[in-house]
């Protein structure tokens, strides 16, 4: 055989050799390459659907210092920092903000003597909350409040816990209503659970009277205070007090009727634990331009001494009184009044 041929025969052997194996090789890194490609782009965080903005801008400001966390979209407001957004106002000893989240975090802070100050206020609709802690959704409108006392008509809420909605509804756990305006109140009603619904209603579960930190006997199943803005009906909550001669006593306590912007009344009482006892009736009426007046109507009982002491006596007492009075506009030139 002659090496003309053998030669071409290696050749071509040697040529197809090389052919395979860098197919192969082409193949190998072809097939790597994508799957490393393949890697990187799993890799690469899938961020979900973005909210949408707020519609108003939040703007806010603090006295000791202002600190950014770029990366988590938060800021820090150190010292009578106060946060506004549309009508809502928070001032604070200490204000977190998550933007990304829409919440809003405040707290009081601490002075030199280890004294909690600068306690969170939250305004809005001219309905004011003065708490411990709180925080808030700009985007849901609801908010958790702790430790907080509102003023609703004229009463005040005490509360340890307080959800609002976005609907203005609020809701009170462990709730105490009082009119006695001190932060620890002399007396008020006590209910597990209170639906404020403001400028409407104020709706108690059952509900028990507590005088100087005292449950009483005086208990309801459910209570009802109107809480609208001008003339309204509703239960008038009695003050508390000690007489000398008369011992502990509950006054002016009752129920007042607005029954039109020109005729109201109210039905008051007060009671004495030495047995003394008072009812009264007070109506007012009056017509633009023409006349006012009002019509009392009192009783009471009264026992002087202790009653399982001989020698104790009781004294009743009425009144009945009318006031009337024509306006000067009515009939210029003549006036009329009287008193009976």
């Amino acid at each position: 055989m002659s090496s003309g041929p053998l030669n071409k025969v290696v050749i071509r052997s040697f040529l197809f050799i090389i052919l395979t194996v860098g197919g192969h090789f082409a193949c190998f890194s072809q097939s790597d390459s994508a799957r490393q490609l393949s890697q990187v782009k799993d890799s690469i965080p899938r961020h979900e659907k973005e909210e949408e903005p707020l519609k108003s801008k939040v703007n806010y400001k603090a006295r000791d210092s202002t600190h950014f966390d770029v990366a988590n979209q938060k800021v820090y407001l150190y010292g009578d920092a106060e946060v506004i957004y549309e009508d809502l106002n928070l001032k604070a000893g200490y204000i977190e903000l998550d933007m990304k989240n829409n919440i809003v975090f405040a707290t009081g802070r601490k002075d030199s003597a280890g004294k909690e100050v600068e306690l969170p206020v939250f305004t809005q609709s001219k309905q004011v909350f003065n708490s411990h802690k709180m925080a808030y959704n700009f985007k849901t409108k609801k908010g958790k409040i702790n430790e907080v006392i509102t003023k609703e008509a004229d009463g005040y809420i005490h509360g340890e816990t307080v959800k609002k909605d976005s609907t203005s509804i609020v809701y009170v756990s462990e709730g105490q209503y009082t009119t006695c305006d001190m932060e620890h109140p002399h007396f008020y009603i006590r209910a597990k659970k209170l639906k404020v619904i403001q400028n409407d209603k104020i709706v108690t579960g059952p509900a028990y009277l507590v005088i100087m930190d005292i449950p009483t006997v005086l208990a309801l199943p459910f209570g009802f205070f109107p809480n609208k803005k001008g003339r309204k009906s509703g239960i008038l909550i009695p003050t508390y007090g000690e007489s000398p001669t008369q011992g502990f006593f509950l006054s002016n306590g009752g129920f007042y009727w607005g029954i039109s912007d020109y005729l109201d009344a109210s039905f008051m009482g007060d009671y004495y634990t030495v047995g003394s006892w008072a009812a009264r009736t007070h109506v007012n009426y009056a017509k633009k331009y023409k006349y006012t007046g009002f019509f009392d109507i009192k009783y009471s009982s009264f026992i002087s001494g202790d009653p399982i002491v001989p020698g104790t006596t009781k004294a009743y007492n009425y009144l009945v009184d009318w006031t009337h009075r024509e306006d000067s506009k009515a009939d210029p030139g003549t006036s009329f009044s009287a008193s009976v």
